[in-house]
C-alpha cells in the first residue's frame, strides 16, 4: 500500500516537446453533402408507373389502377 498524496504536492508529468494537433477521424457513413448541380445537368421528370402520365409517381396518383400485364 502506498500513502495518498496530499494535493498541493500532487505535480504534473513534465512534457518534453511539442504537443501535436489531434488526429480527426472521418465518421462512418455517406457524408451528408448536397452537391451544386450545373445549369446542362437536367433533372429526370417524374412518371407515373401506373397511369403513365407525367408529373407525379405511383404513391401520389389519383387515378384508378391500369389493367396488370399478363
Amino acid at each position: 500500500m502506498e500513502p495518498i498524496p496530499v494535493p498541493y504536492q500532487i505535480q504534473a508529468p513534465l512534457v518534453r516537446g511539442e504537443i501535436g494537433v489531434p488526429t480527426v477521424r472521418r465518421k462512418a457513413g455517406r457524408p451528408k453533402k448536397n452537391r451544386i448541380k450545373s445549369r446542362e445537368e437536367s433533372t429526370r421528370d417524374l412518371r407515373c408507373s401506373t397511369c403513365l402520365a407525367m408529373g407525379h409517381n405511383r404513391r401520389s396518383c389519383t387515378s384508378q389502377p391500369r389493367e396488370p400485364r399478363e
